[in-house]
Order: structure tokens, then sequence, then C-alpha cells
């Protein structure tokens, strides 16, 4: 299933890619969860269309080499404006350039001239690199932090985790997905903002667009194979409520109606449309039952509140054991028996 992508998006990652800010592809594909093929195909488009351009502007000729280059320069060193000009309609080339190749070799001369400490060139240079890695990784966390402030504004999923959301709110949400990654964010932070994992929005995006949920349609209107009908209700009130089983609760009536070789429905469910009509209420002089926890035990001090347990332990003989009785003071975990 394809997955189709904004022409802002593109443009945004495209601009990333190529030069200056030449982002690696890999970097890219693992913070907005796009296909790594996908994002080669956009970057070799571009090139190919910026290199057309380039192209088209300087007629359609072929970059010279630096040979080719250093020949024109030696060549065209001795003359004039007007044989300049005549030079360069004959060859294809404008006086601006020869100028910039003319600039550029006199500029070689004069770095090749003045001595060079390679080791200390190439550690600046590589500390160079690092502080311009460095402040690439500032600059992308700083534009996710706002992306992501951003996208917290936005109106909160109501809800938990299986709700059903609509076709126009689950557009708006990938909108403001969409929107956040183009600004910097990298998309599962932007989806854990928006209360979503990255599968579910990709389920959204179908190549017809946001997708409904197909689950709309089975859950209105949907009830349970099972479900006891009014009528069964009705006769499990009557049987209850019957003088032959008036005075006994389900757990009797259920077995004593499995004797007489007639089932209508389980004892739970004999419980759960007595409760719903509100006739369970405790009946008799005895205490109604209850659901206490026991309070639980602490020692501040020594020699509050003592444990016991009981163990076998072996022994080197086989089948013969020690049998251990333990006594221990919770509070210091000391044995005092």
């Amino acid at each position: 299933m394809s997955t189709s992508y904004s022409p802002e998006l593109q443009a945004n990652l495209i601009a990333k890619m190529l030069p200056p800010q030449s982002l690696p592809v890999r970097d890219l594909a693992r913070e907005t969860q796009i296909p790594k093929d996908t994002l080669y195909s956009w970057r070799s488009r571009a090139l190919k269309a910026r290199q057309g351009a380039q192209e088209h502007l300087s007629g359609g000729q072929a970059e010279r080499s630096s040979s080719e280059k250093f020949a024109i320069v030696l060549e065209t060193a001795t003359l004039d404006e007007a044989q300049l000009s005549a030079y360069c309609r004959r060859q294809g080339l404008y006086a601006h350039e020869i100028t910039a190749w003319r600039n550029a070799c006199e500029q070689s001369n004069a770095a090749g001239s003045a001595p060079v400490d390679r080791t200390k060139t190439r550690a600046d240079q590589q500390r160079l690199k690092e502080l311009e890695q460095e402040l690439l990784h500032k600059e992308k966390a700083l534009a996710e932090a706002a992306a992501l402030l951003v996208l917290q504004k936005s109106p909160p999923l109501a809800g938990r985790r299986g709700r059903l959301i609509d076709v126009e709110q689950r557009r708006a949400v990938s909108t403001w997905i969409e929107e956040a990654c183009a600004a910097g964010a990298r998309l599962k932070p932007a989806c854990e903002v928006v209360g979503l994992s990255v599968r579910t929005l990709q389920r959204w995006r179908g190549e017809d667009g946001i997708q409904a949920d197909a689950r709309s349609a089975a859950a209105q209107g949907s009830t349970l194979a099972n479900r006891l009908s009014d009528a069964e209700r009705s006769t499990i009130l009557g049987v209850c409520n019957g003088p032959e089983f008036a005075d006994r609760p389900p757990s009797q009536i259920v077995p004593t109606l499995a004797d007489q070789g007639r089932y209508i429905a389980s004892e739970a469910s004999f419980y759960r449309v007595l409760r719903a009509h509100d006739q369970l209420a405790h009946r008799g002089n005895t205490r109604a039952p209850s659901h206490r926890r026991p309070e639980p035990l602490a020692a501040t001090a020594p020699n509050q509140l003592w444990s016991w347990d009981i163990t076998y332990l072996a022994t080197t003989l086989k089948g013969s054991f020690f049998y251990l009785y333990l006594i221990l003071d919770v509070f210091s975990r000391k044995i005092v028996g």
C-alpha cells in the first residue's frame, strides 16, 4: 500500500538532503518513518532538475576540467578587452568566468607558496566538523521541541485506547502531525504527544487518503448472541419469587431445577438478574458477610513483631532432611528462635 505525501513535506525534506544542509538520508528516514528508497528518489529527481537548470543557464555545455581552465587563462592573459570579448564569443564563454578562473589560479598559487602545518589544519578541520555536527543536533532538537510545543496546543483525543475516531478528526490529527514533522519533529514523538502510535497513523493513511473506522458500522446497534431476552429474565424472576423457591438462594435453585431436568440459566445469571431488580438484600438474623482486608502489621522497633516459617534442609544422606523451624524478628531481621 503506497502512502501519499504533501508537496510541502517533500520540499522541506529535499531542502534538508541537498547542500548546504546535506543531512544523511538514513537519519531523515529514521526521524520521519519514510522509506529510504523514497527519500533517495526525491533527492535524485531534485539533483537532476538542478543540473538541468544549470546546463540551461550555461548553454548546455559540460563543466570544464581544471587543466582546460588553466590553459584558457594562459591563452587570454595578453588579450585586451576587445580581443577577450571576441575570444569568449568564439569559445562560448563569458568574460567573468575567465576572470573567476584567473583569481582561483592566483589564490591557489598564493596558498601553495606559504608553509602549511597539515597536522594543525587537519585537527582544526576535525574540530570544526564536530562543532558543526553539534550545532546541527542542537538546532534539530530545538526545532523538534518547538514543533511539539505547538502540537501540544491542539485539542486532545478524548477516550482511551481502542476508541472510535471519526474521519474528520482523523484528518485533523494527521494534518497536525504532518505539520509538526515538517517543522522538525520526529514522527514517533509527535504521535506520542497526541496519544497515538505510529502504526495507528500509518493504518489511517491509505491510498485514497484518511480511512474511516471499519468498526463503526459493526459497533452500532450490535447485541450479544447469548444475551438473555426479556422473556427469559421474566421467567427467572417468576421462578425465584414462586412459592417453591421463594426462600431459597440461586445456589440452591439452579441445582434443584437441574435435578428436575429443567435449565433456565446459569447460577451467575440468576444472581445478575436478581441484582438488577434489587432483590439480593441479606435476609435473616445473621450478619451480612463483609469483605475486609486484614490490617497490615508493621514494626517500629525490635521485638515488636516476629515471623516464622518451616522448611526442609537437605543432608548428605539421600532421603534424610533437617526440619528447620525458624523465628525471625521483622524489624531487625535477626533470628530469635
